[in-house]
């Protein structure tokens, strides 16, 4: 009933008419309806055409069926959030990187620029 809750879903998200989903995945208008009310299980290639017609990664439908992930990409737990959370994690690091790159630069050019103040106000006879 997964797969059948998740294409409903997807196609009121969507706002398409069900002729034009069945048409992007290349089947009949009444094996869309018995695929959304449950009283179908697509084959495994019916439902990769059925994810590319609703604008989901072409295995989402078979993981959804064979619940590895919640019925929409990205909410909740499963594979999907595990490998998002992962790439936050890698993000946040190289951000976290980059900010000290930063503030080492800075303090690079501001020990320079304090050098080159210092070394202008000796050959004015100032010292510093």
């Amino acid at each position: 009933m997964r797969v059948a809750e998740a294409v409903h879903s997807r196609i009121q998200q969507l706002d398409l008419p069900y002729d034009e989903v069945a048409k992007r995945a290349n089947i009949g208008v009444s094996t869309l309806r018995n695929i959304r009310t449950g009283r179908h299980k697509a084959h495994i290639s019916t439902l990769r055409d059925l994810s590319r017609a609703l604008s989901w990664p072409p295995d989402h439908l078979q993981t959804v069926r064979d619940q590895k992930m919640p019925l929409v990409p990205g909410s909740g737990a499963g594979q999907a959030g595990a490998e998002l959370s992962v790439v936050a994690q890698a993000l946040e690091r190289i951000l976290a990187e980059l900010k000290q790159d930063m503030n080492t630069g800075f303090q690079q050019v501001i020990a320079h620029v304090d050098r080159r103040i210092d070394e202008i106000e000796r050959r004015l006879g100032g010292g510093r």
